[in-house]
């Protein structure tokens, strides 16, 4: 491994020295890391000599002033060694000044130039148009437009349920329509990125939007439960790869850490805004038109974000690299998550199977580490699930986004059921987590470029650990602004702590290993939702199970949970019922607590993934 990224510097060397000999005009520095031999293709297909090239720069008919370089990719295979390069190139060429944007394919041999082992061969300027900025804040914005679709419809539909259940007699099944859609996208995260390096992320991407817009049409035409179920199945399934690739492709927009940093704060800005819309949206449409509409909508939104990729992302074909899918591997993933997935579902109603199916989980999981281990081309490189130093930190995400999903789903509740507060004063208890998630996000780009990674994560923990901290301590009788305060540090936490540790994913591993790092941690941070949400159900039916009694119900617990039901409750035994409900939210808030202390301690004691070259 040391050998190779030796090797890959030294080539990067050379080209880089290339470069500084155009700019520099120096005749000396190029004739030395150029071949005799050497060859340079021009955009308009001229081939050209070293000499007569070198004679051109000499005669100044090719003035090179600066170069902003994009895109820097090194392959070396025995003695041959080939760069992609992407760069904007000040130039005045035969008279004509302009800042050419340019993609160039570099090949190198190994030599005995006076300066490195390698010296170039042939330089191909394989297009006349790149990745420009505005061509990259365009593929940016399609990027963002599918992913304000993925967050709209994790609430719009939300909204729609009661008039679905009521339309298509479906209250039975109700849990499924989430459930499916959750479970979809959890099982294909990692596949879509496998995909995507078989056939290219960009049409990998469209293929996983097509699959969600189809898939949403069906939705909103179904005539029954069974039907809408599929249709939600296929859309999670689609919703694996339109919120997954586009982190892959913002690796390859944007190869500066603090760049890509300020994209993935726009990326929690557009869902965060969707998830605060959604429900607006939803329930205008349900009322304006029908619940069928929160399906259609998706149709032209998906699209615009179609059609604007399409015209401004060009992938480079280094990208496209054809390798066999690991079809057993993926079997096995897929079976063990949904596993897991059940075995969480079913602790608070049947303990002891959800025990056997953890139990089948866990022997599954040593199944697909052995195979993995054994397979070429394997899904999960056995490479990557033994780097402690990029799986700590897909543990760290599992952790922080339980307590995460802890707080979104039992803050609302805690409102309106303990405090007795309306439905909407219960669901902007989210909206301080909202507005410093987006500050914590924006200003972790400042961050990046002045301090480590893994201290910017500590600052997010603690900012979490606070939030867990104040809800522990929060008595039965906690105002409602105890609430805000708890939700806004932990939004912060959360916003502090992702983009780095989502750019370090990536940074910190080979770029054949980029794709597979990157939907393996967005598969953890789903993962710690999904998982904990279940738990935390659980926790809190089994633990007002053991309290009711006498006078007491299930079904007057289900009611105080909600502003309108609760005002038929008996007045006397608000109280006790009050008590039943903090205890259980109390003992949810304990675990969550736990949960990132683990977290803080991995982040205290792990080590920081060094940054590979490119």
């Amino acid at each position: 491994m040391t050998v190779k990224i030796n090797e890959e510097r030294a080539v990067a060397r050379v080209v880089h020295q290339q470069v500084q000999g155009m700019l520099e005009k120096n005749l000396e520095l190029l004739d030395q890391v150029i071949a005799p031999n050497a060859k340079l293709v021009h955009i308009t297909g001229t081939v050209q000599s070293k000499a007569e090239w070198l004679q051109q720069i000499r005669l100044g008919r090719m003035h090179y002033f600066s170069s902003h370089e994009v895109l820097f990719q090194v392959v070396v295979k025995g003695k041959q060694a080939q760069v992609v390069m992407r760069n904007e190139l000040d130039a005045r060429i035969y008279g004509f000044r302009n800042t050419w944007p340019l993609q160039s394919k570099v090949e190198l041999v190994k030599g005995t130039t006076r300066l490195a082992n390698y010296c170039l061969t042939r330089v191909d300027v394989l297009e006349g148009e790149m990745m420009t900025k505005r061509r990259m804040a365009i593929a940016t914005i399609a990027l963002l437009i599918a992913n304000f679709m993925g967050g709209l419809d994790a609430t719009i539909v939300n909204t729609a349920l009661p008039a679905i259940t009521s339309d298509l007699n479906g209250i039975r099944l109700i849990g499924w329509i989430s459930s499916i859609f959750l479970l979809g996208t959890a099982v294909t995260t990692v596949l879509w990125g496998r995909v995507g390096e078989l056939i290219g992320n960009k049409l990998t991407f469209q293929i996983s939007v097509v699959l969600f817009i189809i898939s949403s049409v069906v939705g909103g035409l179904s005539t029954n439960m069974v039907m809408l179920i599929i249709a939600r199945a296929f859309m999670g399934i689609g919703a694996g790869g339109m919120v997954s690739i586009p982190f892959i492709i913002y690796a390859d927009l944007y190869e500066n850490p603090a760049e890509r940093a300020r994209a993935l704060g726009w990326v929690t800005a557009f869902y965060t805004l969707s998830t605060v819309v959604g429900p607006l949206i939803g329930g205008w449409l349900v009322d304006t038109l029908s619940w069928h509409w929160v399906f259609f909508i998706n149709l032209p939104i998906g699209i615009i974000s179609l059609l604007l990729l399409q015209f401004s992302y060009r992938e480079s074909e280094h990208e496209a690299t054809q390798k066999r899918f690991d079809y057993l591997g993926s079997g096995l993933l897929i079976v063990t998550l949904i596993v897991l997935l059940f075995a969480s579902d079913a602790i608070a109603s049947n303990l002891t199977q959800a025990l056997v199916l953890l139990v089948i989980g866990l022997i599954l999981m040593v199944i697909f580490y052995q195979v993995e281990k054994r397979q070429k081309n394997a899904l999960v490189p056995t490479e990557l699930l033994k780097n402690w130093r990029i799986q700590s930190q897909n543990v760290i995400m599992f952790l922080i986004n339980g307590f995460f999903i802890g707080y979104s789903v039992y803050a609302p509740m805690w409102s309106q059921g303990l405090l007795g507060t309306s439905a909407t004063l219960g669901g902007l208890t989210q909206i301080a987590g909202s507005i410093l998630l987006l500050v914590g996000t924006r200003y972790t780009a400042h961050l990046m470029v002045k301090m480590p990674y893994k201290r910017i994560v500590m600052f997010g923990i603690l900012s979490v650990l606070l939030s867990a901290l104040s809800m522990v301590m929060a008595t039965q009788f906690a105002p409602y602004w105890w609430l805000l305060v708890s939700g806004g540090f932990n939004g912060l936490g959360m916003g502090l702590s992702f983009t780095p540790m989502q750019v370090s994913l990536q940074d910190g591993v080979r770029r054949d290993l980029i794709s597979v790092s990157t939907t393996f941690g967005l598969l953890f941070r789903t993962l710690g939702q999904t998982f904990m949400s279940s738990i935390f159900g659980a926790i809190l039916s089994i633990s007002t199970a053991s309290q009711i009694g006498g006078k007491i119900t299930t079904q007057m617990i289900n009611k105080l949970t909600d502003a309108s039901s609760a005002r038929s409750l008996p007045q006397n035994l608000l109280p006790q019922l009050r008590t039943i409900l903090f205890n259980g939210m109390h003992l949810i808030m304990v675990i969550g607590l736990i949960l990132v202390v683990i977290a803080f301690v991995i982040n205290l004691t792990r080590k920081e993934p060094a940054k590979q070259p490119r």
